[in-house]
């Protein structure tokens, strides 16, 4: 059913120019711009042809920049951090409850009474109940957390970590500490959460769980029930066949990500290398987990399902070992 509440073009106009700024130094400061936080890696999962087990390759990346001021912000100026996430939050908050209707106001909760009070979203978190109710107890949660920063001065930083107690009308509670990771997590859900609404990224399954894990780690600030999801983890498996027998076990490949990645929800592009008959050529296909993941056991692929997936041949691959080793 269509949000019978109208977010045109003209709400997004202004939800990118309200909040720009904010974005860009937030991602600036987390140099999210930079590092995708969603990076892609090398085939890690490999069916090395002649061999009866898997091989389980380990990344990692870095990203030192000499003079890079960053780092020494994050140490020591994540009040600031926090109090930007929460501007960029309040942001959208506002709009929302513009365009239900309400006359803007200053006053905090009486924007969180209208918020439980039936207000509707974009259809991005409208249609997904659980994360409409997290946002809203989230922010809940986060306004008194911005008034003692602003107002109140009950906080401490130390290596990035903050330490802060809610404060409500002269009430000041107990200490509460926000460690770097969780200010992180906070501030790349916010940006994720705005980019997700405007369509700028675009969700899937792997996208999808992220979200869920993130609510879930920051669970002490919207007190929901955790959605129960496990680390979610996506990677590239890569298997050998013959061109007269492309014949996938996708039975075979989830039995052994799960031995080699207990406790994580993994999520996997498949890469196909295909060695002719006459053993002179390598072909390579990349299938995306949206044509996995509701497959059965067992895919058997013909040539013409396949053109539309073909992909460059990686660099490590030597054709004269795989001829030499594939049955």
């Amino acid at each position: 059913m269509a949000n019978p509440v109208h977010f045109d073009k003209a709400f997004y106009n202004k939800l990118a120019e309200l909040t720009e700024y904010e974005m860009w130094f937030l991602e600036a400061v987390y140099g999210l711009a930079g590092k995708p936080l969603f990076p892609t890696w090398p085939d890690q999962l490999i069916y090395f042809p002649g061999e009866n087990k898997p091989t389980m390759l380990g990344y990692m990346s870095a990203n030192i920049i000499i003079g890079d001021w960053r780092s020494g912000f994050l140490a020591a100026g994540s009040p600031l951090v926090f109090v930007t996430t929460f501007k960029l939050f309040d942001m959208f908050i506002d709009l929302v409850l513009e365009n239900n209707g309400f006359a803007q106001t200053f006053r905090f909760q009486q924007k969180i009474s209208q918020l439980k009070n039936g207000v509707l979203f974009p259809n991005f978190i409208e249609y997904r109940p659980w994360l409409k109710e997290r946002i809203i107890a989230m922010y809940e949660t986060l306004v008194p957390f911005r008034g003692t920063i602003i107002h109140n001065k009950h906080f401490s930083t130390t290596d990035g970590n903050l330490k802060v107690s809610s404060s409500q009308r002269g009430v000041i509670g107990p200490e509460q500490t926000i460690d770097r990771e969780q200010l992180r997590e906070l501030t790349v859900l916010v940006i994720s959460i705005i980019h997700y609404v405007d369509g700028s990224w675009v969700i899937d399954s792997y996208k999808g769980k992220v979200l869920q894990r993130t609510f879930d780690t920051l669970q002490k600030f919207h007190g929901q029930p955790s959605i129960g999801q496990l680390l979610p983890r996506f990677l590239t498996v890569r298997t050998y066949v013959k061109v007269s027998d492309i014949k996938i076990n996708l039975k075979t490949i989830r039995d052994d990500l799960r031995q080699y990645c207990p406790n994580e929800d993994v999520v996997f592009d498949l890469r196909i290398i295909i060695a002719s008959d006459d053993k002179n050529t390598l072909t390579a296909y990349l299938l995306p987990w949206s044509e996995i993941e509701n497959q059965g056991d067992e895919i058997i692929l013909g040539h013409s399902q396949l053109s539309k997936f073909i992909s460059r041949i990686p660099d490590d691959i030597k054709p004269e070992e795989v001829f030499h080793k594939l049955p």
